[in-house]
C-alpha cells in the first residue's frame, strides 16, 4: 500500500516491463524505514556510503542521484554566500553558473587559455590562480575544472596547499576523473590532493548508471552540516534506489577489480592511439605532446583525434562515423573525442580504427571553413555589471543580437568552438563579442544561449 504506482512492476507498461525485465522495477523502490533514507542515512545506505568513503579515501563521500550538476550546485551553495567572491575557471560547466545563482556569490573568472594547436581550452594553472588571488584577496573559495572534457588535467596538490595556507577551500569539478584513484597510470586525483569538495560523474568513467555521481568532502574548511543541508536542497526527496544501487555496485567492482580492469583499458587505449597516429594526415594527442605545454597531464583513456592537417572538420567526421555505426563522445571543428572504458575490447577499438580509415578514404575533402575557424580570436572577458543571481532574478527580454550592444546578458552564451562562455549572466555585451558571435554563426557553428532560426536573438536584462 505504498508508492511507486507500478507496485514492483505489476502495474508497469507491459512493453517496458518486457524490455527492462522485472528486476529493474523491483529495484525501483522508495524511502520506507527498512530501506533507509539517502538524505538522512542511518542504515543500509549509511553502510554503502561508509564503504564508498573508505574506497575513495575521503572524510565523507555522498551519493548524488541528479548528476554532477547536483554536486556542483551543492558545492558552491555550501561554501559561498550572498556577495562572497569566488575565483572560478572561465571554462566551467554551466551548472557552476547555476550554483552562483543559488548562492548569490560574485564570480571572479580565471581566464581559460585556448590552445589553437589542440583545438580546446586548457585547465587553469597554479600561476594563473595565484595571479587572481593577488587581485581578489577576499575570495571565499576557488572553483576549478580538472580534467577537462578532453582528459587534460593538472596535479592540484600545490594549488590545494597554497589555498589552504590562506584558509580558502578548493572545489573541483572532476566529473571526468572518477577513475583516477584506481590505477597509478592515471593523473593524480584531486581527492588524493585533499581538495575540500570534489564532484565526480561515476557514470562517465566508472560503471554506474547515467545520472549517478559522487561528492567527496575532505578537511574542515567546508562544514559537513552545510554540505548535507545543500544536498537536501538540491536533491529530490524521492531518490532512485536503482541509481544508488548502481553506485554501490560500481564501488564494489572498482575495489575488487578496478586496477586489473583499468590496466586492460589503458593497454587498449595506448594501442589505439599508436594505430591512429600511423594514419597519414591525422594525429591523436599523446602524453608527451601535453607535457611539453607545461604542467598538464593526460588521461590515457581519452583519445582526441585531430583532423586539422587534412582540412576536414571533426563535426563532419562525427557524422560519417555515425553512418558506420560508431558513436564518438563529442566533436569540434578540429577533433573527435573517443573514450575507452572497462567496457571496451579489442573488437571495439579495431572497429573504430577501421571505420576512421574507411571514412577518410571514401569521403575526406577539404572544408572551406577550416581556415576561417583557425583565424578566430576569442574576445576578452567582458565587464561584470551584475552578479549572476541579480541578472537571473531581474526582469528580462529578448532583443536581436545586432541590437544587444551595451545591454546586460541574462544568459550563458557559449560558442562551439571553443566551448568557453563569451558571455555569462550579468556581463555587459560589447561590440567585439557581437561581431565574434556573428562570425561564428556565419561559419554555421553551434552557439548555446541564442534563440531564433534566421535572425538570432539574445535574452538581456530589461
Amino acid at each position: 500500500m505504498h508508492i511507486p504506482g507500478h507496485k514492483g512492476g505489476l502495474g508497469a507498461p507491459p512493453p517496458l516491463r518486457d524490455f527492462l525485465g522485472k528486476n529493474a522495477f523491483r529495484l525501483d523502490l522508495t524511502e520506507i524505514a527498512p530501506l533507509d533514507h539517502l538524505l538522512t542515512p542511518r542504515g543500509i545506505i549509511k553502510e554503502a556510503l561508509d564503504l564508498a568513503t573508505e574506497a575513495f579515501g575521503t572524510d565523507r563521500t555522498f551519493f548524488v542521484i541528479n548528476g554532477t550538476t547536483g554536486c556542483i550546485l551543492a558545492m558552491i551553495l555550501a561554501s559561498t554566500g550572498d556577495g562572497d567572491e569566488i575565483l572560478i575557471s572561465r571554462a566551467s560547466h554551466r551548472s557552476a553558473i547555476g550554483g552562483l545563482v543559488l548562492s548569490g556569490a560574485s564570480p571572479r573568472y580565471i581566464e581559460s587559455k585556448f590552445s589553437w594547436e589542440l583545438g580546446f581550452a586548457l585547465p587553469c594553472t597554479e600561476r594563473e590562480i595565484k595571479e587572481k588571488f593577488d587581485r581578489f584577496k577576499d575570495a571565499k573559495a576557488v572553483f576549478l575544472t580538472s580534467p577537462n572534457y578532453y582528459g587534460v588535467t593538472i596535479d592540484c596538490s600545490s594549488i590545494v596547499s597554497y589555498c589552504h595556507e590562506k584558509g580558502i577551500p578548493v572545489l573541483v569539478d572532476e566529473a571526468h576523473g572518477a577513475h583516477f584513484i584506481f590505477h597509478e597510470d592515471f593523473p593524480p586525483s584531486s581527492v588524493k590532493a585533499r581538495a575540500d569538495l570534489v564532484a565526480q560523474s561515476a557514470h562517465k568513467t566508472l560503471s554506474s548508471l547515467t545520472q549517478s555521481s559522487l561528492l567527496h568532502l575532505n578537511g574542515g574548511l567546508v562544514d559537513l552540516n552545510r554540505v548535507q543541508s545543500a544536498l537536501q536542497i538540491i536533491q529530490t526527496t524521492s531518490p532512485s534506489y536503482l541509481l544508488s544501487a548502481s553506485l554501490d555496485a560500481s564501488r564494489w567492482q572498482m575495489v575488487n577489480f578496478g586496477k586489473e580492469e583499468f590496466a586492460r583499458a589503458i593497454e587498449l587505449a595506448n594501442f589505439t592511439r599508436e594505430e591512429l597516429n600511423k594514419i597519414e594526415g591525422i594525429s591523436c594527442i599523446t602524453r608527451e605532446q601535453i607535457s611539453k605545454m607545461g604542467e598538464f597531464l593526460l588521461d590515457p583513456l581519452k583519445l582526441t583525434i585531430n583532423f586539422k592537417n587534412l582540412g576536414v572538420s571533426g563535426r563532419e567526421v562525427e557524422r560519417w562515423l555515425r553512418e558506420e555505426g560508431v558513436e564518438v563522445e563529442l566533436s569540434d571543428p578540429w577533433n573527435v573525442l573517443c573514450i575507452i572504458s572497462i567496457g571496451d575490447s579489442p573488437k571495439s577499438v579495431d572497429r573504430l580504427i577501421k571505420s576512421i580509415k574507411k571514412v577518410l578514404r571514401k569521403r575526406a575533402r577539404k572544408s572551406e571553413a577550416i581556415s576561417e575557424i583557425n583565424s578566430l580570436n576569442i574576445p576578452r572577458i567582458p565587464e561584470q555589471a551584475l552578479t549572476p543571481r541579480e541578472a537571473f532574478q531581474a526582469p528580462h527580454r529578448l532583443v536581436p543580437l545586432k541590437k544587444a550592444i551595451g545591454k546586460i546578458s541574462s544568459e550563458i552564451v557559449a560558442p562551439y568552438p571553443p566551448g568557453i562562455p563569451v558571455l555569462c549572466p550579468g556581463e555587459k555585451i560589447e561590440k567585439e563579442i557581437v561581431h565574434y558571435l556573428e562570425k561564428i554563426l556565419r561559419l554555421e557553428l553551434v552557439v548555446h544561449g541564442l534563440e531564433g532560426e534566421e535572425e538570432k536573438w539574445i535574452r538581456v536584462v530589461a
